[in-house]
């Protein structure tokens, strides 16, 4: 009987470390799996942000150049005749000379 015990013992601890080995190279071949899935996930990931990227900065560029002309435009409109009144100053030293004229 105790033979017996002693080999169903063997064999049951040579079928757990069996099951236990391939239990890890089942969970290794699970984990390699991920851990492949998720590369290509952060690959794609990657590819959107660098298409992504590069139309932000096409649609930035374009969106500075509008700003840069209404700007413009604003500032030249602004400032095609500045007027004020001639100084004391001037008018002693002879170089305040009034030239506007408006229509009657």
């Amino acid at each position: 009987l105790e033979k017996m015990y002693t080999g169903w013992q063997t064999s049951l601890e040579d079928a757990l470390t069996e099951m236990r080995v391939s239990s890890e190279a089942e969970r290794k071949v699970a984990v390699d799996n991920a851990k492949q899935e998720m590369e290509l996930q952060v690959l794609e990931a990657q590819r959107k942000y660098d298409y992504l990227n590069e139309q932000y900065q096409v649609e930035h560029a374009r969106r500075k150049t509008a700003h840069n002309k209404l700007v413009e435009m604003m500032g030249n409109i602004r400032v095609i005749c500045r007027v004020r009144p001639i100084n004391k100053t001037e008018i002693k030293s002879g170089l305040g000379q009034d030239c506007t004229a408006y229509p009657e």
